[in-house]
Formats: structure tokens, sequence, C-alpha cells
């Protein structure tokens, strides 16, 4: 909870600091932009690059794919980890398009993290009981919902943005495959997930993050 009351801080903060700017119109109609902030994720790092529409004065759309890779990570050690990112976000500027603009915003996030995990599966069954180590794949898949605010701006044709958003996150942890003959249930580490294999949790959520663009 004490991230969620920073982001907070955060969010009142950079709307204050852009209240205090004067306008000085821009015109455009798309901004193409890479967050490198995804690349320090600790969970899901990852490259993210996004397209913002502009649909008139003072309203637009942004649509962001990510990569996930512990590849691409520079903070990520949990292990093998790929997957994607989907985000599409919804933004009202506080006046016309500017060069020094503050915006609020909602975004909807679908994302689904393939790790690849060594597993302990136990035969207790048989009349001699052993276990044997297999590598698995444990897929998470969730949806979020997030409020946004930030401040952007622009510089000839480059912008530079930082935003935060809190919001609520669905998750639900699976296998999708298993090989011939194994219980999910004789899987010893599985008490270890959180939340459990084949289960669901909702829980609060939060972002901080730096945009660079150029203009269209």
């Amino acid at each position: 909870m004490r991230y969620i009351f920073t982001l907070l801080f955060i969010i009142n903060g950079l709307s204050i600091i852009s209240a205090q700017e004067t306008t000085d119109e821009v015109s455009y109609q798309y901004i193409i932009k890479y967050t490198p902030t995804a690349t320090f994720n600790i969970i899901t790092p990852g490259l993210q690059f996004g397209l913002e529409q502009r649909l008139d004065e003072s309203r637009s759309m942004q649509y962001e794919v990510g990569i996930l890779s512990s590849r691409l990570g520079v903070t990520y050690t949990e292990g093998n980890m790929f997957g994607y990112r989907l985000r599409a976000e919804y933004r009202k500027y506080s006046n016309a398009f500017d060069k020094k603009n503050k915006f609020n915003g909602v975004i909807l996030e679908g994302k689904q993290r393939f790790l690849e995990d060594k597993f302990m599966s136990s035969y207790p069954d048989l009349e001699n009981a052993y276990s044997e180590r297999l590598n698995l794949i444990k897929l998470t898949s969730s949806a979020s919902i997030y409020y946004t605010r930030g401040t952007q701006r622009v510089y000839n044709k480059f912008s530079i943005e930082i935003a935060a958003g809190i919001g609520f996150r669905y998750l639900y942890n699976s296998i999708p495959s298993v090989p011939d003959g194994v219980i999910k249930e004789n899987l010893e580490n599985l008490s270890s997930f959180y939340p459990r294999i084949d289960d669901n949790l909702t829980l609060p959520v939060g972002f901080l993050c730096l945009r660079i663009g150029y203009l269209l």
C-alpha cells in the first residue's frame, strides 16, 4: 500500500506542475513512442512501443504493445520468461494540444506472462514411490484498469512524457500443458505460487513510466 500512496503523491505533483505552465499550441496527428522504463520492470521487463492518435483539440487515444522477455530486462532474476502486453488508453488534455500539457486518462491492459519453472512431481500411489523434476511453463494471465495522470512536453518534433497510474488487476495462474501421466495435484511446489494454480486474485496495482516520442 505504501507504493500506491507514493504513486498518488506523484500523480498529484504532476498535476500541480503542469497547471503552472503556459500553453503554446502545436499541430500533430500522431506520436510514435518508446517506453525505456519498461526495461527496468522487475516482474515483466521488455520493450514497449506506442502510438498516440489525436482525436480532436483535447482528446486522444494511445495504443501500446509490449514484448516481454527475461533477456530484455536489466533487473530481472526470476527465470526464463516471455510474453506480451497490450494497452489502450483514452486521454483528455487540460488544454488544446500544446508544447506543455497535462492529461488524465483511463487505461485498459491485457497481459500474458509465460515462465519456465522447475517442478517436482511425486508419485506416491505407485508401489515404488518416487519423485522426478520437470520443466513446465506457468502462464499468468491478467486484465487491468488504471486511472492515469501525466504531463507531456514537445520539443520540435520530439516529445517526452512522465505518467503515473493506479488501478486494479485480475490475475489467473495456470499450467497450460503437462506431460501424460502427470497429475497437477502431485506437483510439490504448487503451493508457492500466488495466486495458486487454477486460482484467481484481484489486487491494487500502479505504475510510473517515462515515454519518449516522435511527432508525425
